[in-house]
């Protein structure tokens, strides 16, 4: 978010790749997802919201 402040992006994505079988992480993504008041899903992005420096921060899951 601040990098893309810094760019005067409208918007921030954070992408987590796994590569490799199955892994505890997902848990952790899940549990950071729904900390933001939304569902997380594999393969897709979801948007969190603007933050407070108004830049919109979307999120996503991926795999191999």
């Amino acid at each position: 978010m601040l990098e893309a402040e810094r760019f005067h992006a409208p918007l921030a994505v954070m992408l987590v790749h796994q590569f490799g079988g199955e892994t505890p992480a997902w848990k952790d993504y899940v549990a950071f997802v729904s900390a933001m008041g939304h569902t997380a899903k594999k393969g897709g992005i979801v948007s969190l919201g603007r933050c407070s420096n108004k830049v919109e921060l979307a999120v996503g899951w991926v795999e191999e």
